[in-house]
């Protein structure tokens, strides 16, 4: 199925669990669109992020405003993996994990548009990016601004393992 949040705002969502696939969503195939959420507080393990843990749906207009998600691999300030395309999302909140951990995404395939990521992102482990922690698609028009504090070898302003193609984007 799919989700049109019609603009509508969700504030102040708290979800602190200590499972696998964490989010207002844990586990989606579905395209979930115009939905903002402000002051997202989400603590999980794998797979945690303020929307969805994992989506292999697409996602447009997301935006994510305020709070702080946590998390152990693939975290990200949207969803912690994102296999399907996304178009215009921002995310302006903190993000802290181990490995695989964005601003945005902590992993991610497939086209990313007209994206940006401005919060901070802490990390111990591998792949970390102030956008996306590890990708494999397409990135255009997109960009990050947010501090990355990590002890790692990949760790990039943008993208932390870029395996992809990277157009008209910057951090």
């Amino acid at each position: 199925g799919s989700l049109d949040g019609a603009d509508y705002t969700i504030s102040n969502l708290n979800v602190d669990a200590n499972h696998n696939f964490v989010g207002l969503f844990g586990y989606s195939t579905g395209t979930l669109k115009n939905i903002k959420l402000e002051n997202a507080n989400v603590t999980g393990l794998s797979y945690t992020g303020s929307l969805v843990g994992y989506n292999t749906g697409a996602i447009e207009n997301i935006e994510v405003t305020g709070g702080k998600i946590t998390g152990t691999d693939r975290t990200g300030g949207i969803t912690g993996e994102q296999q399907g395309n996304a178009t215009n999302c921002i995310a302006k909140i903190d993000v802290e994990g181990k490995t695989y951990v964005g601003g945005m995404f902590g992993v991610k395939g497939n086209t990313t548009i007209l994206c940006y990521a401005t919060g901070n992102v802490k990390s111990t482990g591998d792949n970390i990016g102030g956008l996306i922690g590890s990708s494999s698609g397409t990135i255009e028009k997109c960009y990050a601004t947010g501090n990355i504090e990590s002890t790692a070898n990949t760790v990039g302003g943008l993208i932390g393992n870029p395996n992809g193609i990277i157009r008209d984007s910057y951090a």
